[in-house]
């Protein structure tokens, strides 16, 4: 669908852990801290900065996950499509990932929410940073 729609830009949007006994704090987000934004090499540097201070601005809790390289989620094929469509990756965390009672906080769906219509109604976000949004 990527290459029918060529996007100027993709939100890519997941699930990631939340803290808890045996997974670590810098990979994992908090319950109740709102969505968790990734630093990725697959993630677009100025796109994904435009998103923290959308957050900053609105005054909308965020968390930080460093993924190195690859985000687990299809961002990194997005990134191949065409000439490369540049991609943030925002994810809610939940509890007991990959079991029958995954859980989640609503204020993190809520405020992952806030950010989605921050970016989505914000002309600003397009005119920061790289000039290929322009």
């Amino acid at each position: 669908s990527a290459y029918a729609i060529l996007p100027d830009l993709a939100i890519v949007t997941d699930v990631t852990f939340a803290t808890a006994p045996g997974i670590k704090a810098e990979e994992s987000g908090k319950f109740g801290g709102g969505p968790v934004i990734s630093l990725s090499a697959v993630t677009d540097r100025p796109f994904t900065d435009s998103l923290i201070e959308l957050c900053k601005e609105g005054e909308i809790p965020y968390g930080i996950t460093v993924d190195a390289t690859n985000t687990g989620t299809n961002a990194t094929m997005l990134t191949l499509v065409g000439d490369g469509i540049p991609v943030a990756v925002v994810s809610v965390p939940i509890g007991s990932m990959h079991t029958y009672n995954e859980t989640v906080e609503l204020s993190d769906i809520e405020n992952t929410a806030k950010l989605f219509a921050k970016a989505i109604c914000n002309a600003e976000i397009f005119e920061k940073g790289d000039t290929r949004y322009v």
